[in-house]
């Protein structure tokens, strides 16, 4: 038109082969640029000795660790390296190096190496040409255990197998595989109070999982779980941990039970008890501090995370932290790292602090990528540390879900969390992208949606992330209910969903978009199979 000045269009590269797809305006990239600039932050772990928190935070394309000395303080950059960090620690009893976990972005083979903090120097611990994981520190703070992933083949077979490495950081070149194990599957390595000993789990499939004992010095190891339920069906064990005496263990496990319960194991006799009878929920996550006389532990009720504390000594549960709702993830107990290794008669008399009454943790929500808390048990205060939303964009303008259900084929009750438009803004039917999600034991979860919060507030679009049937978070009967044969019965789940659409009157039934990535891609391409004429679209 004339007098008007020529809209200007983002150049592809040279080597895209674009079909069909319309020109991309600048204009359009700069609406959408804020809702791609989040800066998602979670815990890591309380520096030993000084009062600061170290973070794990976006750094451009890349997640890179910050130091941040009181909440609402501006953190520091503490490491910047072109493929970022999936994990660290600190060296237990001073913090002057981390161990970190990285993999090149070329490699998904993760390696374990030294950093220092004060030379921002390398060294490595573990082999590149493994994948190395899990490092656990022992409680005298000089050693640690990890395991190794690699493929042994013979002429006629290949088949995987784990180490276990024990290394001194300060001497990787010394470092003694302890064990090897058939599989890849296992984790949650927790040193016993005298290191002598070292439990750790064998994960078989999302039912069934084993918790084993090594002694480290002779190689012998031992089943410590062998129970099964009263129908004779597996159990789920994981996150042991010894207790302060080494003569019990803690544990998670859905023995008899349709949700994963927080238990103790006595080793002496095998018997069970578990700590959260009452609950009807999944334990997904707990932190034990004797110095603070508490189990903090995180339930998932309706997807939302709540924080919940056990006292110690009477295991009677306490009062809780009023918090926004959420997901709450990474709980990290604040304590000097001699708490850990006092002597049952120095536990009777730790004399409870601020200090060592302290629980940091990651939240998110609907309006919040990721920032980090505490809450302090002589205070009842909770503290923000972080902010990790965009200035350009108000926090309060992100939809929070609403939880809604539907009857599939069999009269099974499926749920799943819809993001809706404000009808002020967009009035009438709205289109639905349908987002499964992955896994397939995943779960879908009322948290933060990332670059779609532009989809939904500024396009109109509703967003639509359903659990189908063998999803996690609704008990093991339900988590079992699309194994095997049973698979194409969440595919039908999703059927269901569609004529869930059709009955609401702000959606718009002729504008459809299933979508997602790994098991979640698999279902768009099932749903494109089977209700090809009721969807506009599938992504995969």
């Amino acid at each position: 038109m004339a007098g008007c000045a020529q809209a200007q269009f983002l150049r592809p590269p040279d080597n895209f082969v674009i079909d069909g797809v319309p020109p991309i305006s600048e204009e359009f990239v700069a609406r959408l640029q804020p809702y791609t600039d989040f800066k998602p932050t979670s815990v890591v772990a309380w520096h030993p000795v000084l009062p600061s928190i170290l973070l794990r935070t976006r750094l451009k394309d890349t997640m890179q660790l910050k130091l941040v000395s009181a909440p609402g303080q501006k953190p520091v950059l503490v490491s910047d390296f072109p493929d970022g960090f999936n994990g660290a620690s600190f060296a237990p009893r001073k913090g002057e190096y981390l161990l970190v976990e990285t993999a090149r972005r070329d490699n998904e083979a993760c390696q374990i190496l030294r950093f220092d903090l004060a030379t921002k120097a390398l060294t490595a611990i573990s082999d590149s040409k493994q994948r190395a994981g899990t490092p656990a520190w022992n409680r005298k703070g000089d050693h640690i255990v990890y395991t190794t992933t690699s493929v042994v083949r013979s002429d006629e077979t290949s088949m995987q197998v784990t180490k276990l490495v024990l290394s001194d950081p300060m001497k990787p070149e010394a470092n003694k595989v302890i064990a090897t194990l058939e599989g890849s599957r296992w984790s949650d390595l927790h040193f016993s109070p005298d290191d002598r000993m070292l439990v750790f789990t064998e994960a078989l499939s999302a039912n069934e999982s084993h918790i084993w004992m090594l002694n480290i010095a002779s190689g012998e190891k031992r089943r410590i779980t062998t129970q099964k339920n009263v129908d004779s069906s597996t159990v789920f064990y994981g996150a042991p941990k010894f207790s302060r005496d080494g003569k019990r263990l803690f544990a998670l496990s859905d023995r008899n039970s349709e949700y994963r319960q927080l238990i103790v194991i006595d080793l002496a006799t095998s018997a069970e008890t578990v700590l959260t009878p009452k609950l009807a929920f999944d334990v997904t996550e707990y932190a034990i501090s004797t110095a603070a006389r508490r189990i903090a532990f995180i339930t998932n009720e309706a997807g939302a995370s709540v924080l919940r504390f056990l006292d110690l000594a009477t295991l009677a549960e306490l009062p809780r932290p009023a918090l926004l709702p959420g997901l709450i993830s990474g709980l990290q107990w604040r304590a000097k790292f001699d708490d850990e290794t006092a002597s049952a008669t120095q536990e009777d008399n730790v004399e409870e602090t601020p200090a060592r009454g302290e629980l940091a943790f990651s939240v998110s929500s609907a309006r919040s990528p990721g920032d980090v808390y505490s809450w302090n048990i002589a205070t009842t205060r909770i503290a923000r540390w972080t902010n990790g939303g965009n200035p350009a964009l108000n926090p309060l303008d992100f939809v929070e879900p609403r939880l809604v259900h539907w009857k599939s084929f069999d009269g099974l009750t499926v749920s799943g969390f819809l993001y809706q438009p404000d009808p002020k803004k967009f009035p009438g039917k709205r289109p639905v992208v349908i987002n499964i999600h992955g896994g397939p034991e995943s779960q879908a979860r009322p948290g933060f949606i990332d670059r779609f919060n532009y989809l939904v507030n500024e396009s109109g679009i509703a967003m639509l992330y359903p659990n189908v049937r063998g999803s996690s978070g609704f008990g093991k009967t339900f988590l079992s209910l699309d194994n095997g044969r049973k698979r194409e019965d969440a595919v039908k789940d999703i059927g269901a969903l569609l004529d869930w659409i059709k009955d609401q009157a702000d959606l718009d039934t002729s504008k459809i978009l299933v979508m997602d990535g790994g098991y979640g891609g698999y279902m768009a391409l099932a749903v494109a199979s089977h209700y090809a004429d009721r969807i506009s679209a599938a992504i995969s």
